[in-house]
């Protein structure tokens, strides 16, 4: 006699078959091992060009590992802090949803294909010795998840506007310093990110539709990257982040998020 579970399961195409359902907190290890990463290239700078992704490392020395372990590396305290709220918070609710067999899978492979395009662009654009390191790209897949989901948006309104209104601040202080014009394209995207936070605060409804948190973040990446073309590739791979989230979540989950927003 057949089992019916076994026949279905083999009737699903392998892209769509589930993943084991336990859950073991991978976001939290996730974040866990950022940390140690972080910890050991502050040690040791030589890490950091041994585990950033680097074109001419990886076409020239067949560094390809780099693909995946520059999304554990990060710049600075506040470059990893940021990331890693995002994680605790959009990781988490995702996990909880996927549970964490596909959690991983779907961070890893969205983090790894945004690393690709970083290195196919920045082949072509001839930043084949620039480094990229962050997991921006996986956490922007996580945003676009969160979203599709249907989790809260004011979640992650709170830490975004919290990170835009320090950024200004942060800029407000070289314009003061004189390291910076005070009138340039740079300065009118740091106001303007400030009044967008404002608006927003005084229209709590707003907030509370996760997709707007990701077309804040797509819509900076695009500016950023309009003012900053060769220095802003990364923004690239922010983006690709939700490319490669949208059409695993199709795939996956037979979940179109431009549907999901419209319904």
């Amino acid at each position: 006699m057949s089992n019916p579970r076994h026949d279905s399961f083999r009737k699903t195409p392998f892209w769509r078959r589930r993943m084991g359902q336990a859950h073991f907190y991978a976001s939290l290890g996730l974040i866990a091992v950022n940390l140690v990463v972080y910890l050991l290239t502050e040690i040791n700078g030589v890490l950091v060009g041994v585990l950033a992704l680097q074109p001419a490392a990886v076409y020239g020395e067949g560094a390809w590992w780099q693909l995946v372990t520059y999304m554990f590396v990060h710049t600075n305290f506040s470059h990893i802090l940021y990331n890693m709220v995002f994680l605790a918070i959009a990781g988490m609710a995702v996990e909880q949803r996927m549970r964490s067999y596909e959690f991983l899978t779907f961070y890893l492979v969205c983090g790894t294909l945004s690393g690709l395009v970083y290195l196919l662009v920045g082949s072509v654009t001839g930043l084949h010795l620039t480094f990229l390191l962050g997991s921006s790209g996986a956490i922007y897949a996580l945003i676009l998840a969160y979203a599709v989901f249907g989790f809260e948006g004011r979640n992650l309104f709170i830490p975004f506007a919290f990170s835009l209104v320090f950024g200004a601040i942060q800029y407000s202080g070289l314009v003061i310093a004189g390291a910076v014009p005070l009138f340039s394209l740079v300065s009118l995207v740091q106001a303007a990110n400030v009044i967008v936070v404002v608006a927003v605060v005084f229209r709590p409804e707003w907030m509370r539709n996760p997709f707007h948190i990701v077309f804040l973040f797509g819509t900076l990446d695009v500016i950023s990257e309009a003012i900053n073309p060769i220095g802003g590739v990364s923004n690239l791979t922010h983006l690709a982040g939700f490319v490669f989230a949208f059409f695993y979540l199709l795939i996956r989950y037979r979940m179109n998020a431009w549907t999901v927003y419209r319904s």
